[in-house]
This record gives structure tokens, sequence and C-alpha cells, in this order.
């Protein structure tokens, strides 16, 4: 149990330049990542993982929290996360329960083997 908790610490922490948890379990975005689904992905992806390392209360975010989590690094319209939100969904990337999103074990992977470079690397 321990080695996993450790693997998603480090997870948790090839996160940081772009996106923190703050004290009380909440996703903050630090920089524009792009586009609104880009933007979704990582905020979900933050949340699960500060959920199962017992860092946010819920593993689920609703389109309030989506948008707090933005902050100042990045204001995204209502509109745009329903609408990105429901495309996402339908897409089987993210998952819905209720009002709220969350993302899989499967999709945390392949944003970190794929999405996460990509959006270092943008500077």
């Amino acid at each position: 149990m321990r080695m996993i908790e450790s693997g998603l610490e480090q997870q948790l922490q090839q996160l940081e330049p772009i996106v923190a948890l703050t004290n009380d379990g909440q996703v903050t975005l630090l920089k524009n990542v792009g586009n609104a689904e880009d933007f979704i992905i990582t905020c979900l992806v933050a949340e699960n993982l500060g959920h199962r390392l017992g860092k946010a209360h819920k593993q689920t975010m609703s389109v309030d929290d989506l948008i707090a989590a933005g902050g100042l690094a990045q204001r995204i319209a209502r509109q745009t996360i329903y609408n990105s939100t429901s495309s996402l969904s339908k897409s089987r990337i993210i998952q819905k329960k209720g009002n709220e999103f969350f993302v899989d074990e499967r999709t945390v992977m392949q944003f970190f083997a794929t999405k996460l470079p990509e959006l270092i690397n943008r500077g």
C-alpha cells in the first residue's frame, strides 16, 4: 500500500507546475493549460489523486468547482464548461455521477503518459 501511495504522491508532485491542492483540498490551477477540455481533465486528474491520497474530500467536481479551480490562471465560461463536460462524458474520457464529474484510473494513466508532458513543455 505504501508503494502505491508513494507513486500517487510522485504523480501529484509532477502536477505542481500546473495545478495544486490547497490545504483544504481544493484544486487550483496555477497556469493556463489551453482549451477547456485540457482544463477539465487536468483538474479532475488532480482531484482524483488528491482524493486517493486523502487530501481532497471527494473524487468528483461540479461545474462550479471547475470554474473556481480556474481562478485567475484560466477563466472559462460556464457554458463552455457545460459543453466540454458533456462532450468528454459522451467520449467516456470523463465520468458523470449526478451533477459532478470524475476521471477513472485509465484516464489518469493516459494523462500522465501523453498530456502532462505536453502541458509542462508548453511553458
